[in-house]
């Protein structure tokens, strides 16, 4: 039997186009919170890292909450 292992998804939410995207500062987040979190689904944006089934993106502020 194989350990179990964490998937981290993330994005950007700026295009990487327009020179000032979060999605490098996301991707290096992810690749930490893969090390060090037990097994799950997660999602990991602005540097906070959230358990995929209860993470939301709240349209108005344009950041990602536990929901």
């Amino acid at each position: 039997m194989q350990p179990a292992d964490s998937v981290v998804l993330t994005g950007a939410t700026v295009l990487y186009a327009f020179g000032t995207s979060d999605g490098l500062f996301n991707l290096g987040s992810a690749l930490s919170f893969a090390q060090a979190l037990p097994p799950g689904v997660y999602v990991a944006m602005n540097g906070r890292v959230f358990p995929g089934d209860r993470v939301r993106k709240n349209k108005e502020s344009g950041i990602f909450e536990e929901g």
